[in-house]
């Protein structure tokens, strides 16, 4: 059986509250980013654990979602930002 690796609702409780306020934080970039990275070296982790099979999902682009368009173009190009430094940040080599 594979060992599983998920994301576990880590961006939208870091940046999705903000987003939808339309203000999101510097602080709330590095808290993102800083997720994506912790995300990234847990699977890291298991492949080195020897797990043979991780999936690894990374965040859907909430800024395409009905809800992120609703919050408008503005608000929606932060939470796809959010979404794209999240799962940036989660790439391992």
């Amino acid at each position: 059986m594979p060992a599983v690796a998920s994301t576990g609702g880590a961006f939208g409780v870091k940046g999705l509250p903000q987003a939808a306020s339309g203000v999101i934080t510097d602080a709330t970039r590095t808290n993102v980013v800083q997720a994506g990275t912790n995300y990234g070296k847990q699977v890291r982790r298991l492949v080195e654990s020897g797990a043979k099979h991780v999936v690894v999902t990374g965040v859907y682009n909430m800024g395409k979602t009905p809800w992120g368009l609703a919050q408008g173009e503005g608000v929606s190009n932060q939470i796809a930002d959010l979404s794209r430094r999240f799962n940036d940040a989660a790439l391992i080599e």
